[in-house]
């Protein structure tokens, strides 16, 4: 009698076990490409919110900057800040500050989305520098984002002209 040899196997149990090794190999391969796929995708997703912050935040920079040229364009013509020389967008918020938003009765028209300026001028333009101070709120998809900047406003006496001097975000 032939002792039978230990590393011969029935070519079916071979098959067997080299179709159970693949297969954990395919679940490794479909699992670690699943992993890799939600992480690009939660990285695109933070990417996107970022951008939308992003977005927002330099909107409402650009409204508050919009509310010193507004300022300084009613002051060019003339207008004193506060009576009712003003353009009638502008309405009392309280004090010396006047807001105009996309929301008023007499509405902002250059911006396509929920926008509020609020504008504090302290100084005359006709005998010192004038300290304006712009604040804007911009709502988009669900958030508010505000920005508020500072200038300094001077007049120039030949031509009258308002020239806007160091602007400041705070």
């Amino acid at each position: 009698m032939h002792p039978k040899i230990l590393s011969h196997q029935d070519p079916v149990d071979r098959r067997l076990h080299e179709a159970g090794s693949m297969m954990l190999l395919a679940v490794f391969v479909v699992l670690t490409l699943c992993l890799l796929s939600m992480s690009y995708w939660k990285l695109v997703e933070i990417n996107t919110q970022m951008a939308g912050l992003k977005e927002g935040g330099m909107m409402a920079f650009f409204a508050a900057r919009g509310g010193i040229e507004e300022a300084a364009y009613e002051l060019k013509q003339g207008h004193v800040w506060g009576s009712d020389t003003m353009s009638p967008q502008w309405r009392l918020e309280s004090g010396n500050t006047y807001y105009k938003s996309t929301s008023s009765a007499v509405p902002l028209t250059h911006f396509s989305y929920p926008t509020t300026m609020s504008v504090t001028v302290v100084g005359d333009p006709e005998t010192q520098t004038v300290n304006v101070t712009s604040v804007a709120q911009v709502s988009r998809r669900g958030q508010v984002f505000s920005r508020r900047l500072q200038a300094k406003l001077i007049k120039s006496t030949p031509e009258g002209s308002i020239h806007i001097l160091e602007v400041q975000e705070q």
